[in-house]
């Protein structure tokens, strides 16, 4: 559960009731917004809760592994700012790397920047579904992605934003949405990724 707003984490309450889960991975924040239900459950069903911050790695394989960027041990956003404290995850594999963002807004974007942390990846997992109050133009380059996935649905926030599409253009990002192709599934052997679009 990347953070505790109802569109990042109720769609996981009835995996953790009806499937077999081995962990519940949250970030490492004194914020319980939106926890309580999926740590419920999670007592539960005896699921083992971890808690991670930047600098823990979730080794999957031999050749897959997961950098946890953020948040930052002592350094997270005490002002209650659940999207600024959402897990930030690195998806590793061969020559592959993929970027997952929860809804950090421009102020976690800055610090990752100015941590000097390795955000390159292929590919983006935009930020809170492409605001405006995320994707600044230094965390666009600092990742340099060649696709960005844009998590959206029908909404009245105006998201994606146009100025963030505009950035993404500048860069020649190819941009995919989940209002436009659904369910997007990435398969790759380690060094190109396939993107299939489930929209007919």
């Amino acid at each position: 559960m990347t953070h505790g707003h109802d569109d990042h984490y109720k769609g996981l309450l009835p995996v953790l009731e009806n499937f077999k889960v081995e962990n519940l991975i949250i970030p490492d924040v004194d914020i319980n917004e939106g926890f309580s239900d999926a740590l419920e459950i999670a007592q539960k069903r005896k699921i083992p809760v971890e808690k991670c911050e930047k600098g823990d790695v979730i080794t999957l394989d031999k050749r897959t592994y997961i950098e946890v960027l953020h948040p930052k041990k002592g350094a997270y956003f005490n002002e209650s700012d659940v999207n600024n404290n959402s897990l930030v995850l690195k998806l590793n594999f061969k020559d592959v790397s993929i970027l997952f963002t929860g809804d950090i807004e421009k102020e976690a974007e800055r610090l990752l920047c100015e941590d000097g942390v390795d955000l390159s990846a292929d590919v983006l997992k935009v930020a809170h579904h492409g605001s405006l109050t995320s994707s600044t133009e230094e965390f666009l380059d600092s990742v340099n992605p060649d696709v960005a996935v844009i998590s959206v649905g029908k909404n009245n926030f105006g998201h994606p934003s146009k100025e963030v599409l505009e950035r993404m253009d500048i860069r020649d990002i190819y941009v995919l949405r989940t209002d436009m192709s659904g369910a997007l599934v990435l398969k790759t052997y380690g060094e190109k990724i396939r993107i299939r679009e489930t929209v007919p």
